[in-house]
């Protein structure tokens, strides 16, 4: 759907309503009463005017019409003597969404910067003006992230777990245990706190639910007490396959050993970045620098010539890492603080392309060097030792990831959520 400010046209193919239907006001002379843009985060409320990727800004700032003014410019022009300011969820939604990528989550001290930075033109602009601040919710509250959590079920024989993992287990909603796992997006975690609304498709046709022998060699239950359940459970309005939702795991040469895998759905790459006044272009040019890394991360362990501690096929390995000293820091986003803040002491560091690309965009001093020097492959996974057979589940999930990959569904979803198609093999 495109909207043009000047006429008040709103097109889109096979409309079915009037554009006046949709947009009433649009010729108020004035800011809108709510400025809140769907997907906007704190940088965006003083900083964006409108965006090639979200209509919405269009929609609701109606720019260039208005100036080319931001959502914050016009609430100020409004001169309201009460205003509600509630933003930040979309800082780490997305994170959420795309099943638990930290990297997506706007850093604290940039959130504080931004914030504080919003607070301040309110304050000197809108002196008489009564602020009423929205605080952010958990963002595990969402329905989207646990709408299935810890499903049990009682059908009359005892209560019964109906979702099992990529282990053929039942899965243990352990509350803060380790890192939490999103499913169906799993990593490399074991506990799990969150099942994403996406699991509810796997979930209704009949993934994660246990038959009648699956809760006899899994769950110890007497033969006649699983049938019992079975039974339950169909007339209840489930399918239970007994096949286990599949989760996602880096291939690596150890995993093989102990797992079968699907082929890959999304790849990870590895990329270096350095200080944009380093002058570096290339690999050669890292010889004998300081890198840094997040501690003991893949990268780290690239960097450090480890790889069996690294664990990737040779066909996920594209480069061998320079001879650099390795400085550790808690994670790798701090690395990247660290230059963005002017810490001299390293060059540059070692992360996923995603997060570099994000820094970039959001003006950290730094560029890629060359092109990606490792990729984690990204897949469902499989237990070899389970008794039940994973086979037939499997070859549905390559049919089902690679129909995906032919499509375009899974570039479309990674340039939604990454701005960039992490679905094509590196190499």
């Amino acid at each position: 759907m495109s909207f043009n400010p000047a006429t008040g046209e709103i097109t889109q193919d096979n409309l079915t309503v009037p554009p006046q239907t949709l947009l009433k006001n649009a010729f108020l002379p004035r800011g809108y009463d709510n400025l809140g843009v769907p997907g906007a985060d704190v940088y965006d409320i003083y900083n964006t005017t409108s965006s090639a990727e979200n209509g919405f800004f269009t929609i609701v700032l109606r720019n260039p019409n208005f100036g080319n003014t931001t959502q914050l410019d016009q609430a100020i022009g409004l001169r309201p003597t009460l205003m509600l300011l509630w933003i930040g969820s979309n800082d780490v939604l997305g994170a959420a969404l795309a099943g638990g990528d930290q990297s997506q989550i706007t850093s604290q001290a940039d959130f504080q910067a931004r914030y504080t930075a919003v607070l301040q033109q309110i304050g000197e602009y809108l002196t008489s003006t009564a602020l009423v601040i929205g605080n952010i919710p958990n963002v595990t509250d969402i329905p989207y992230v646990n709408i299935l959590d810890g499903v049990m079920i009682d059908l009359g024989a005892g209560e019964v777990p109906v979702l099992f993992g990529h282990d053929f287990l039942p899965i243990d909603f352990a509350q803060g245990v380790g890192n939490p796992i999103y499913l169906p997006l799993l990593t490399e975690e074991t506990s799990v706190e969150h099942v994403l609304l996406t699991g509810v498709l796997a979930y209704q046709q009949g993934l994660g639910i246990p038959d009648s022998a699956a809760m006899v060699d899994l769950l110890g239950l007497p033969p006649g007490q699983a049938s019992q359940l079975q039974a339950g459970m169909i007339a209840a309005g489930l399918n239970p396959t007994g096949q286990a939702l599949p989760g996602s795991m880096t291939i690596t040469t150890a995993r093989q050993k102990i797992l079968d895998f699907s082929v890959p759905y999304y790849y990870t790459p590895a990329v270096v970045a350095v200080r944009a006044d380093s002058g570096i272009t290339d690999m050669a040019g890292l010889e004998g620098k300081a890198l840094c890394a997040g501690t003991s991360t893949t990268y780290e362990q690239w960097l450090n010539h480890d790889m069996e501690g690294l664990g990737l096929p040779e066909s996920s390995i594209y480069a061998q890492a320079p001879n650099v000293t390795v400085v550790p820091l808690s994670t790798d986003q701090d690395c990247a603080q660290a230059i963005k803040a002017g810490r001299e002491d390293f060059i540059g560091y070692v992360t996923s392309e995603t997060v570099v690309n994000a820094n970039i965009a959001e003006g950290f001093p730094v560029v890629k060097v060359g092109s990606p020097v490792f990729s984690e492959n990204l897949a469902a996974a499989f237990d070899k030792s389970s008794s039940l057979s994973s086979e037939s589940l499997r070859a549905e999930v390559d049919k089902l990831f690679t129909a995906m990959h032919s499509d375009g569904r899974l570039t479309e979803l990674s340039n939604k959520w990454f701005e960039a198609d992490l679905t094509q093999n590196p190499t």
